[in-house]
């Protein structure tokens, strides 16, 4: 994630020199040297400090008790977006209409899909299943207009209900919702000032790939530290995959909900907060997805998501004259988080000139073989992750030994790094004037397991 070092600097700033001139060959060089290792030892730094300061803030959030049935004064509305989803869309339609909710809509939009996504809808007997059909060339045209496709037929089924008692939720093809987040997001909407609920995510390929644990522990991690923190300030930021919003808070962006960029949802949920209301983070419950297990796979979808960030500085002029004064400072940190991964460039410039001064002076080679440097190269790298593992992570998750907690904590560190890649491809893309996008394909999937009604997600572990 943004927060995560993954690299570090070289630790000659503990001596209060920079690296031997035979490393270089010129007093300039290390000047420059000199002055990476500064700014990137200050910026680990900082990045651990508002960490820590965010974890603190989150931790009084408390696990909420809910009754059954607080859903049922609520018309929950769910919308599919679906391109080439026959793989998994089964099963999600299976748990959507398995969920217990007295009034509940199915709406999947089939956004020009070839592989017969379109069919497995219309075979539904069930009535509370719609199926939009998109066609060429209107279709495949972004996740963003998809979904304002699928408000317009939202509209049209949901006549006759108040619109402060309709909530509409975003579900991916591959989503599983836990049974009880209904009546917990139900919950949060009992509010009127809530216009909109995030609830968590989790990977639910976990355990059988090493890469989706990582994705997992980034979406845990996260989600428990910086949602939480904004939730406490009516500032939470909707997902995409989980996210429930309420129709009367939605008719105040209409006609289009939804923009055309990469992260419709980082928009969404900006303009909302710009019209007045607030978004709320559900911690004690989620939404189960499928991660990637393919490394090139997973950085193209986080370029996309790093290029859709960039895309949401449209939004910044908004921000500063509607959103509420208070919450402007942590909308503008979120937006510029994507300048903090781009200068961390300068962590792997530290390295590579530390590197070289190893391989050219035995000077260097002598400093850094002291205990303290190592020590100091040692924390500065996995520190903030260990930290996050341990006091997150390992609570959220059953079945962890101390060993593997401390052993996915080196992993997650390394694993932060893929970030750094995202971000200068999707800049890449970004000079280059490219928008599309080529779909990620599903993995297959066994008929899934019934869902429990005390997931992992809504636990801690004991």
């Amino acid at each position: 994630m943004a927060w995560s070092s993954g690299c570090t600097p070289s630790p000659f700033w503990r001596f209060g020199c920079s690296p031997s001139p035979y490393a270089f060959g010129a007093g300039d060089a290390n000047v420059i040297v000199h002055e990476l290792d500064w700014f990137a030892t200050f910026g680990i730094v900082a990045i651990f400090t508002q960490v820590v300061r965010l974890w603190f803030v989150s931790r009084p959030v408390a696990k909420r008790r809910v009754a059954r049935g607080a859903s049922d004064d609520y018309l929950f509305v769910f919308l599919v977006p679906a391109l080439n989803e026959a793989r998994v869309l089964g099963h999600t339609l299976d748990s959507l209409l398995a969920l217990p909710i007295r009034h509940s809509l199915v709406i999947v939009i089939d956004d020009g899909s070839d592989d017969g996504t379109n069919l497995l809808v219309e075979r539904r007997s069930d009535r509370n299943v719609h199926l939009v059909r998109r066609e060429l060339p209107l279709a495949r045209r972004g996740k963003g207009p998809a979904l304002n496709a699928g408000f317009d037929e939202l509209l049209r089924l949901v006549r006759g209900w108040p619109a402060g008692k309709v909530i509409v939720g975003i579900m991916d093809a591959d989503g599983r919702l836990d049974p009880q987040a209904p009546d917990l997001v139900a919950a949060r909407f009992a509010d009127p000032n809530v216009g909109a609920v995030q609830v968590g995510v989790r990977i639910n390929n976990r355990h059988d790939s090493a890469l989706a644990r990582l994705q997992d522990m980034e979406f845990v991690t996260y989600t428990d530290v910086f949602q939480s923190a904004r939730d406490i300030w009516g500032v939470a930021l909707l997902g995409g995959n989980g996210q429930f919003v309420r129709l009367a808070a939605h008719l105040d962006l209409a006609p289009d909900p939804w923009t055309d960029g990469l992260t419709e949802d980082l928009e969404q949920g900006l303009r909302l907060i710009c019209a007045g209301w607030q978004i709320r983070y559900c911690r004690d419950v989620a939404v189960h997805q499928q991660g990637l297990v393919s490394v090139r796979r997973l950085l193209r979808q986080r370029s996309r998501w790093f290029q859709g960030h960039l895309q949401a500085w449209r939004q910044i002029g908004s921000v500063v004259r509607n959103a509420p004064l208070r919450t402007v400072p942590h909308l503008l940190h979120m937006l510029m988080v994507p300048i903090l991964l781009l200068a961390n460039i300068t962590l792997m410039a530290a390295l590579l000139a530390m590197l070289a001064g190893i391989a050219e002076s035995a000077n260097v080679r002598l400093a850094l073989a002291h205990p303290s440097v190592v020590l100091d190269w040692y924390w500065l790298t996995f520190a903030l992750a260990i930290f996050l593992t341990v006091s997150v992570y390992a609570r959220r998750e059953h079945g962890l030994t101390p060993w593997r907690v401390i052993l996915l904590g080196h992993a997650f560190a390394i694993y932060s790094l893929l970030w750094m890649v995202a971000g200068y491809w999707a800049l890449g893309r970004i000079l280059l004037s490219k928008r599309g996008w080529q779909k990620t394909d599903r993995l297959p999937e066994q008929p899934p397991e019934p869902l429990l009604d005390a997931s992992p997600a809504s636990q801690d572990a004991t």
